[in-house]
């Protein structure tokens, strides 16, 4: 889930507000991927499952979970 800051002239009303403004959400996930790589996982075609949202968030943050499949 990657927590996107809210600009100024965005209110929150309701959570989660989807983002829907740059960056791209593949882009996104490509960065995750190129960070992660050689340090957490080998490479990146060895990943076989992403499921990813970009919402607004008060405290802008990325959480992820790396699950072994057998």
């Amino acid at each position: 889930v990657f927590y996107m800051p809210i600009s100024q002239s965005k209110k929150l009303k309701e959570q989660p507000i989807w983002h829907i403004a740059t960056p791209d959400l593949d882009n996104l996930q490509k960065f995750l991927l190129d960070a992660i790589k050689d340090v957490l996982i080998v490479d990146d075609k060895i990943i076989c499952e992403i499921y990813a949202k970009k919402i607004y968030s008060k405290e802008p943050h990325t959480e992820f979970i790396i699950k072994e499949v057998r």
